[in-house]
């Protein structure tokens, strides 16, 4: 069966960095639910992405975000009744992937994480379904030191996409369907379909041909969203 294929690559990234009792704990104990939601996963990144050419094997072979994807749905299917487990989980797959997501964080169908080296996604996050997300993506707290065990990361809606090296700190509610675009750093909450640009950004008119808008430098104006 393909969940089974999935299952058994992502053991095989992740074994290098387990000890062997966590993986046999592992195997007697995983959840069929989650390697069905992480089918869903890899569907959805094989409809976004065509760099592998559509070949389901180069995706599980090659592709480390979605792997960190994978052993997401592992890790949080275990979460609430073996929570060292999915610790060590977690931690594995940063070591492999690059990508940190918390087992603890609540993460819809058909997740998507793109290119996803540095990015990292707190215990306490929720995202709906159809959400994607690029690398260096922070979706953290507030505070740096201190944190309480309460609610204080984002919770984001669906279909919601996060440009790479964007921040979403707090607890904060992202709209659905809202796009956020790299290098933002979102603080409060954004409506439903809402943009939001880096505070550098331009809109960028085309300039050679007779009578076309002058670029406009209004950073200000570009910041409505955030």
């Amino acid at each position: 069966m393909r969940r089974d294929n999935i299952y058994y690559y992502t053991l095989a990234r992740l074994t290098p960095f387990l000890e062997t009792a966590t993986l046999e704990l592992l195997d007697e104990r995983h959840d069929e639910t989650a390697m069905t939601l992480a089918l869903e996963d890899l569907e959805a990144l094989i409809k976004s992405d065509p760099s592998h050419r559509g070949l389901e094997q180069c995706y599980l072979e090659s592709c480390s975000p979605f792997i960190a994807v994978s052993t997401y749905r592992l890790a949080h299917a275990c979460w609430s009744r073996e929570p060292l487990m999915a610790m060590k989980l977690c931690h594995a797959a940063r070591v492999a992937t690059g990508v940190e997501i918390h087992p603890g964080a609540t993460i819809g169908r058909r997740f998507v994480v793109d290119h996803g080296t540095g990015t990292i996604i707190g215990e306490t996050a929720e995202l709906g379904d159809d959400c994607t997300v690029l690398n260096g993506v922070i979706i953290g707290s507030r505070r740096m030191n201190a944190n309480m065990a309460t609610k204080r990361h984002p919770t984001i809606g669906h279909r919601v996409s996060i440009g790479a090296y964007s921040q979403l700190l707090g607890n904060i509610v992202i709209g659905d369907d809202a796009r956020i675009h790299p290098w933002s750093i979102i603080t409060r909450d954004m409506h439903p379909h809402e943009r939001a640009w880096a505070d550098h950004a331009a809109r960028v008119e085309p300039s050679d041909r007779p009578g076309a808008p002058s670029i406009r430098h209004d950073s200000a104006s570009m910041m409505s969203a955030l």
